[in-house]
């Protein structure tokens, strides 16, 4: 039978020829890849607030040890304060959503990550979806 003269009423189910399931999953996959470039922007913004903390951290400790090194340091020091003065809210709010489980994954819609961790992974706990991928590993 020819696929183009069958009657799809007649046909006893889904498809499952890759080719159409391919279709299937390409036709969601603008609204798919808009979740998880918002899911890696957030992923992003949680674990970036470690390494700047750590950062300031060094440059204060170094300024002690060594003072003639004072107005180097107050040059890496002073972006780096700003940088965790600005981003300190919306890492917490974003980091309790990683916690609370408000932020889901976009393959299976549980929570993407663990209770609350300094660091998000790429993968979901659930499914295994990586967001820093283009597709799923198990779609085929």
């Amino acid at each position: 039978m020819c696929a183009r003269g069958s009657n799809r009423a007649l046909m006893p189910g889904p498809s499952t020829s890759p080719l159409e399931v391919a279709m299937e999953q390409f036709g969601s996959a603008p609204w798919s890849t808009a979740r998880a470039r918002r899911l890696r922007i957030y992923r992003l913004l949680a674990n970036s607030f470690g390494p700047l903390l750590a950062v300031a951290l060094l440059t204060i400790v170094l300024r002690w040890t060594f003072p003639p090194l004072l107005l180097a340091l107050v040059v890496i020091w002073m972006p780096v304060a700003g940088l965790l003065v600005v981003l300190a809210v919306p890492w917490l709010l974003v980091s309790w959503g990683f916690a609370l489980g408000a932020i889901k994954c976009p393959s299976c819609g549980v929570a993407f990550a663990p209770r609350f961790t300094l660091w998000i992974p790429k993968n979901c706990r659930s499914c295994g979806y990586d967001i820093s991928a283009v597709g799923h590993r198990r779609d085929f």
